[in-house]
């Protein structure tokens, strides 16, 4: 079916916190219209969403859904070893080593959600149901460097399965793109109890522009083999309305090159040196930066090289105009979210990923500034410029930098050289140490990639 078949469908469109109830994944699956979900996700561990997958499969819904199996923080890996081993990129004594000292510090609660995610898996496998299926994403097949690739995308679509809707585009497909991860501080579930929530939102979507190319990306992921990626994007996505890694970086980098007046950013972090010397460009012609990031004390002290380069990036954008020739060069405004910015009256955690330009145009995505991100993963995002959700994002975004600390209050968790403590800004694991496991995981909190 051609997408200008797709006429007679009215584009709804729009963002939501991922705290804000209801949570559209968990509504979408209950929906009685819903037919098919396709879900392709780096982590899922919260109950509710667990329990509004079985209830949609129960009543027949077509259940597909590609995980990461090896993620970096997630204690509790939920396909067998064998498997685990086969698309991970990683091998049996790493898994086997991160998953006894991960179970022998994990809490009865942990413990139980891991069991329950286990037993998803096992229920939709063994029945073999109507196409159903919960597989890994294989980074051996789908990655150029298995040991650096994840799957760190967090997507979910609707109604949009060929097999099972013939006339999907013309009946409502859907996609839910997030910034987070389908977990209890995504959502900031209570019943869980997190020790905090992240900032993250969550874009519904049905314009064929973006459910075609997303779709067909998850066909060929699902099948798990090698694919040419560039040319179905060049092929479904003339428009380039989704971004997706390891080919996200250029539009991207075009999106903030084009920015005239305005950028406003909402990021975990800021490692990667192409998209900072383009905000450095973007300031020294005349266009106000506004940034928020992640307080990389949230989880511990850092190490003192993770905090020079931390250091050194955050002066670059305040010293930007220093000797520029450029008059109209501005000084680039940056925030740490931190702690004390309570979401559903929890602490605050800065995970989302969004850029707002000129105030008219929106991207969201799974896409860290960092190279691992724009590189080797498999990430999705999409660019936007309906009025009323660029809005919300941009209020929402304003919001979160006034309630800020200045960058340089970082400091106060920096350590000396001689101090042997790992960083929470560190990058992806060096070739071929790639685990299942982190010492700084918390409930589904999604660390650097």
């Amino acid at each position: 079916m051609s997408i200008a078949a797709t006429s007679q469908q009215p584009i709804v469109t729009n963002v939501y916190l991922g705290n804000e109830r209801p949570i559209q994944l968990i509504k979408y699956l209950d929906d009685p219209n819903t037919k098919s979900a396709d879900i392709e996700i780096y982590t899922m561990n919260d109950k509710d969403a667990l329990d509004a997958i079985r209830r949609a499969f129960a009543r027949g819904v077509v259940i597909r859904i590609i995980k990461d199996p090896t993620p970096m923080q997630d204690t509790c890996p939920v396909f067998p070893d064998d498997v685990t081993v086969k698309t991970g990129g990683t091998t049996l004594q790493t898994l086997l080593n991160g998953k006894a000292a991960a179970e022998a510090n994990m809490s009865p609660k942990d413990k139980a959600n891991c069991a329950d995610q286990r037993k998803l898996v096992a229920e939709i496998n063994a029945k073999n149901k109507n196409g159903s299926a919960y597989i890994p994403f294989d980074k051996t097949q789908l990655c150029s460097d298995a040991a650096h690739c994840f799957e760190h995308g967090k997507l979910a679509l609707f109604n949009a399965n060929p097999a099972v809707n013939k006339d999907q585009l013309l009946h409502g497909a859907t996609a839910l793109i997030s910034t987070g991860n389908f977990d209890i501080t995504n959502f900031c579930n209570e019943h869980f109890d997190p020790k905090r929530c992240n900032r993250d939102y969550n874009k519904v979507e049905n314009d064929p522009k973006v459910t075609v190319p997303l779709e067909a990306i998850f066909e060929h992921d699902f099948k798990g083999k090698s694919y040419d990626l560039k040319g179905l994007l060049d092929k479904m996505n003339p428009e380039g309305k989704v971004t997706v890694s390891p080919f996200a970086r250029a539009p991207i980098l075009d999106f903030l090159k084009h920015a005239k007046s305005s950028i406003y950013m909402e990021e975990q972090y800021l490692k990667d040196g192409q998209i900072n010397e383009a905000l450095q460009e973007a300031a020294a012609r005349g266009v106000a930066i506004v940034i928020s990031v992640a307080d990389p004390c949230t989880f511990g002290p850092m190490n003192s090289s993770a905090a020079k380069k931390f250091d050194d990036t955050y002066s670059a954008f305040d010293n930007v105009c220093a000797g520029n020739s450029q008059s109209s060069c501005v000084p680039i405004k940056s925030h740490l979210f931190m702690a004390n910015q309570t979401i559903n009256g929890r602490p605050g955690y800065m995970h989302a990923k969004g850029i707002v330009v000129d105030k008219k145009f929106v991207w969201l995505g799974s896409t860290n500034c960092s190279e691992n991100a724009f590189d080797n993963n498999r990430e999705f995002g999409e660019f936007d410029d309906k009025s009323d959700l660029v809005l919300k994002t941009l209020l929402q975004m304003n919001a979160d930098f006034n309630g800020g600390a200045p960058w340089q209050e970082f400091r106060r968790c920096a350590k000396k050289p001689s101090a042997d403590v790992r960083s929470m800004v560190e990058t992806a694991p060096e070739k071929g140490t790639n685990s299942v496991y982190d010492d700084h995981s918390d409930n589904g909190v999604d660390l650097p990639q």
